[in-house]
């Protein structure tokens, strides 16, 4: 009998927690995650920068500056500066210029919907694998 790669990996799982003496449990925990997304497509605006230089994004003390730069770099920014879970599900591959209010998540996201985006709130369910 052929046995299937995922055949495979639960019985080598299995025998690998049988032979460490291990449990393996498994518990479903809800965070809050943001997704980034198209608000609206017609007031998105690629950046008028030509070259083909690298984007740049800064701060200053009140706002994040995007220069020529991508849409993930922009997810990634606002995940640091929040501490908080950001899914770019925008789909943009292009560069864009934005300057974008930093002071809290809600005026940030005032300038992303100016801009045609917004950062929606959901929870996900994500499996916890704890082994004893």
């Amino acid at each position: 009998k052929n046995i299937t790669d995922k055949e495979l990996k639960v019985k080598l799982k299995d025998k690998l927690l049988k032979r460490l003496n291990l449990n393996e449990n498994i518990a479903f925990k809800e965070y809050e995650i943001y997704e980034l997304k198209i608000l609206e497509k017609s007031k998105i605006k690629n950046s008028k920068k030509t070259s083909d230089k690298m984007g740049h994004i800064s701060e200053s003390k009140t706002h994040i500056i995007l220069s020529n730069s991508n849409i993930d770099g922009l997810s990634k920014e606002i995940s640091v500066l929040f501490k908080i879970i950001v899914k770019d599900e925008t789909g943009l591959n292009g560069n864009y210029d934005l300057i974008l209010n930093k002071r809290s998540i809600q005026e940030l996201n005032k300038d992303l919907i100016l801009n045609g985006l917004i950062l929606e709130k959901r929870k996900q369910k994500t499996e916890i694998y704890k082994y004893e």
